[in-house]
């Protein structure tokens, strides 16, 4: 057993999320690395930095539907219920009458109101 080290303690995740950050250093533009990058740090438990990884992503890639939904989902989660509802009207706005994203909206809209 490895109990005295640190390394073994450690997330086994950690070490793909190092790989990932040192893979997306010269892709700074790239969306999806942003996007993985916002779904490992989530996996991890780091919020904020989940958060950052994927408002990048929907800013690289404004028309991308499943980053918005990533992003709508953590914002959710969060508690962050304004930012969620915006971000499910960006939903719909991406894909119009898709009942996903409607029934995303209703649900947060349902919580925002207890």
């Amino acid at each position: 057993a490895h109990y005295g080290d640190p390394a073994a303690r450690r997330h086994p995740r950690d070490a793909d999320l190092r790989r990932l950050e040192r893979d997306a250093r010269p892709l700074p533009r790239n969306a999806l690395v942003h996007s993985r990058l916002g779904l490992m740090h989530y996996l991890l438990g780091h919020q904020r930095e989940s958060q950052e990884a994927l408002e990048a992503a929907c800013r690289l890639d404004s028309d991308s539907y499943d980053f918005r939904l990533m992003l709508t989902l953590l914002y959710e989660k969060l508690g962050r219920r304004d930012q969620a509802v915006r971000s499910a009207a960006e939903l719909l706005k991406l894909r119009p009458g898709d009942p996903a994203a409607q029934q995303v909206l209703q649900r947060i809209r349902q919580r925002q109101r207890r």
